[in-house]
């Protein structure tokens, strides 16, 4: 034991790891198409349910458009889009993350990524405060289920019995 070197203080045994470049773009290419996806996918069956008036065929717009009026009860559309993706999303970072400690940063990056994709398409910062309010709630509830999913995940039992372990006890006996 006198051959190995103190550790410095303030350090832990445990060395931290940090995920490779690419595989953490990966995480964050999963992210974003999992929050478009559920988000694009339910603006299209709510198009295709709503009866009365003419509802327009689905569009980029109803994804990208940071205003909330383009279809009627578009209020009401835009909120279950974005709660449907934020819940949806919170399951893909489950997936694709697995650590609570890194659930807020990939969920601001989705959706720092949208507010930058809706600027880009509409070509003017998103100034209406409804959408923001909307945005805001999603990321939030995004965040929330996210970490409690990742800490379910993380706080699981392992199993204790193995093959390896149950032969060295029959060894030791």
């Amino acid at each position: 034991l006198s051959r190995i070197p103190p550790l410095p203080t303030g350090t832990s045994s445990a060395p931290r790891r940090t995920p490779p470049p690419s595989l953490v773009l990966w995480q964050m290419v999963c992210v974003q198409s999992g929050f478009y996806v559920s988000f694009g996918a339910l603006v299209a069956v709510v198009c295709t349910l709503v009866v009365g008036g003419v509802v327009p065929a689905p569009s980029l717009a109803m994804v990208c458009s940071p205003r909330l009026s383009l279809l009627p009860d578009s209020w009401l559309v835009t909120l279950l889009g974005y709660t449907t993706a934020a819940c949806f999303t919170a399951f893909v970072i489950l997936a694709a993350v697995q650590r609570r400690r890194r659930v807020l940063d990939f969920v601001f990056t989705c959706y720092s990524v949208h507010v930058l994709v809706c600027w880009w398409y509409d070509g003017v910062f998103p100034w209406h405060w409804e959408w923001w309010c909307v945005l805001l709630t999603a990321a939030a509830t995004t965040c929330l289920l996210g970490e409690y999913l990742c800490t379910q995940y993380e706080r699981r039992d392992f199993p204790t019995h193995s093959p390896l372990l149950a032969m060295d006890s029959t060894k030791s006996s």
